[in-house]
């Protein structure tokens, strides 16, 4: 290779894919019903979002490609985005020279006629904006005109590196290390005894609730809830966004902190997020939180029951409701009146581990249908004296 102030004359091709394999990509199938009626398909690792207003995203496609043959100038397309389980259709759908790729494969019409892929994580469907001329591919613009996901819930997507195929880890959106689930447990190992001691004691139900990449998990409980309620389900999981994990969150800095508020239904007005922000400073200086009973509480504890069963719908029926508990002083408690009675749906406190950051948390649930402030602060004082007895242990 010869160089002409300092810019290479040419470039060796194996080299550049080489170099840029280094950056991974995601996998989208472009569908579309080419102009005889068959529908067709491509699959393509060069998509990406080009305006928000007006909608334009683009995907570029080599120009000899025969796939693309039959995309070419067709007025509408959808971008289907591959999920990490979907290899094997991603394989089936990027066979050259065949028109019949998508027989057998499970999909349902756009409004415009494009074929949705079942099962892929997003799709948007487009109509044509413009084609660039690009070398040897073309940037094909296309104007969205709908788009969706296939669940309420993140999925994880295929992604193209090095030449191969794989998928990412999901790491915790907020926290910035990953707290994985046999760490985790290991703290609660560490717990149990205290949380069965505890229990028993106050005639409660205790559980540890931890961190699992970005989800609020129901790790381990002992005792039974003493006001009729049932048990919380094990292995429930929340998505890690306000309200949900805020002791996870408190004693992190407020660039996290506000990271969090923004996630899922959390706060935009800002006077809100300090609202929010204030309580979590409250959090964090006494150590403990407590959570009341609000008009919403039966109706959330059914659908965390709902989840436990595995009805994922129910996740959108708990985002509906924190979205319209937008102060926090509206479910958290402020200051403790002894001779006054309140109804308390948890009081949890952090067990932290040796690096100083919360491990796991400690909640109190099941308490009676009314409790003395006087009552209340014994509780939380004993609470919070077996989370410190269970500091220092390693997560």
């Amino acid at each position: 290779m010869t160089e002409q102030d300092g810019v290479p004359a040419a470039l060796d091709a194996e080299r550049f894919r080489r170099v840029l394999g280094n950056y991974p990509t995601g996998v989208a199938a472009i569908t579309a019903v080419a102009a005889d009626g068959i529908p067709v398909a491509m699959v393509v690792g060069s998509f990406g979002s080009v305006s928000l207003d007006p909608p334009l995203v683009m995907y570029m496609p080599a120009k000899e490609s025969t796939s693309y043959a039959d995309l070419r100038g067709l007025p509408s397309f959808c971008v289907n985005v591959l999920g990490a389980d979907q290899e094997e259709l991603c394989r089936t759908l990027s066979l050259r020279g065949s028109r019949t790729k998508l027989e057998g494969v499970p999909w349902h019409p756009a409004a415009g006629g494009a074929p949705i892929v079942d099962g892929s994580i997003a799709w948007i469907e487009c109509a044509l904006e413009q084609v660039v001329d690009a070398g040897d591919h073309d940037i094909v613009i296309g104007r969205v005109v709908d788009l969706d996901t296939s669940s309420p819930e993140p999925a994880l997507p295929l992604v193209f590196y090095q030449g191969g195929f794989g998928r990412f880890s999901a790491h915790s959106r907020v926290v910035p290390t990953t707290r994985d689930a046999v760490g985790v447990l290991g703290v609660v190992a560490a717990v149990r005894a205290p949380m069965e001691t505890l229990a028993e004691e106050l005639g409660v139900e205790c559980i540890a609730v931890g961190l699992v990449e970005r989800w609020v998990v129901a790790l381990a409980s002992a005792g039974t809830p003493s006001s009729g309620q049932s048990p919380m389900p094990i292995g429930v999981r929340l998505p890690f966004e306000a309200p949900q994990g805020a002791l996870m969150v408190a004693w992190e800095g407020e660039a996290t902190r506000r990271r969090w508020l923004r996630e899922g239904t959390g706060p935009r007005d800002e006077s809100l997020v300090a609202a929010h922000l204030a309580a979590l400073d409250r959090v964090r200086e006494r150590g403990w939180t407590v959570s009341l009973v609000r008009p919403e509480t039966s109706e959330m504890e059914r659908h965390i029951a709902r989840l436990a069963e595995g009805d994922a719908s129910a996740m959108q029926d708990l985002r509906a409701i924190d979205s319209r508990i937008d102060d926090p002083s509206e479910y958290e408690i402020d200051e403790i009146e002894p001779e006054k009675e309140y109804r308390v749906r948890h009081i949890s406190a952090p067990v932290f581990d040796a690096t100083g950051r919360v491990a796991v948390y400690l909640s109190l649930r099941g308490l009676p249908e009314r409790t003395s402030g006087a009552r209340l602060r014994s509780m939380i004082d004993r609470l919070t004296a077996v989370a410190a007895s269970a500091a220092g242990v390693r997560a």
